[in-house]
């Protein structure tokens, strides 16, 4: 099952907001996964954004203006209905369009007795390496700006953690392998909608110390890869819900379905556990 990982625009997409809000201070995370994403993200990944300006922003607490930005980049994903009064939305898109140094020719690839549409490139397009700890030959791509695209057989599928391991180890590779008369590769197009909703529940406190918390989270990419280059389209969309802020002097207020529980000491199974929604919110006759 194809697998996408591109966290740039996620990057991106969560300080639109950041400097709206006025705070220096990245989001918080509650899971390890969470965690995780949040460890990843340095001074060094903000300021790397400046150095990829095919990136665009776009905040706004109308959900309808975040969506209809989405629908201008070609993407189809978009966020629900949203109270502007306590939400807030914010998006990005990248799309970098790459061309191989030599542009390659067409040529079928034959997978499991199938015939796939696929490219050939010669020598001179491309270089070859190997790692240790990967068995594959790496093959890295010539490209007309510089940037690098690397090619190698994976040995099993990867979840996009994985990716993001694996493709640090890819990217070092530096021991040169013996030359080969070129590389033959599948054409790809690839529209995906990658499951980012793990990010959901990361907080930011605002200047006045509110607390916001992501309730959407969603991510389309698109790859193509043909003889003449690549394209990686990107877009994602997140909106954030404000939330009760901890400060002891004000009262914690309850104005939206809730859940009771309760229980009593030495019993195994709760008592009572009810989700309370507004059709019950009424005086009780006794």
């Amino acid at each position: 099952m194809t697998k996408t990982s591109v966290l740039h625009p996620i990057f991106a997409a969560l300080i639109a907001r950041q400097d709206e809000l006025g705070t220096k201070d990245f989001w918080t995370g509650l899971t390890d996964q969470q965690k995780s994403f949040i460890a990843k993200v340095t001074s060094r990944t903000r300021d790397n954004l400046k150095d990829i300006p095919e990136i665009e922003r776009c905040s706004s607490r109308d959900y309808e203006v975040i969506n209809a930005w989405l629908a201008s980049k070609g993407l189809t994903i978009k966020l629900d209905k949203f109270d502007p009064s306590t939400a807030m939305g914010m998006a990005s898109y990248l799309e970098i369009k790459l061309q191989w140094l030599v542009k390659g020719t067409q040529a079928n690839i034959k997978s499991k007795n199938q015939y796939f549409p696929g490219v050939k490139l010669p020598q001179k397009a491309v270089r070859f390496f190997w790692n240790q700890e990967h068995g594959n030959i790496i093959a890295q791509i010539l490209t007309k700006n510089g940037d690098e695209i690397f090619l190698t057989i994976a040995e099993k599928p990867m979840d996009e953690n994985e990716l993001q391991q694996f493709a640090k180890l890819v990217t070092e590779a530096k021991t040169v392998a013996v030359a080969f008369t070129g590389i033959n590769f599948p054409m790809i197009d690839l529209d995906h909608q990658p499951d980012i909703s793990w990010l959901g529940g990361m907080s930011i406190l605002d200047q006045k110390k509110n607390p916001y918390f992501i309730s959407q989270a969603l991510q389309q990419t698109k790859f193509s890869m043909n003889e003449n280059g690549a394209t990686v389209e990107s877009g994602v969309a997140i909106s954030a819900r404000r939330g009760h802020s901890f400060d002891e002097k004000r009262p914690l207020i309850i104005d939206e379905p809730f859940v009771v529980v309760i229980r009593r000491p030495g019993i195994e199974l709760p008592i009572f556990v009810g989700y309370l929604d507004d059709d019950c919110w009424k005086t009780p006759k006794v």
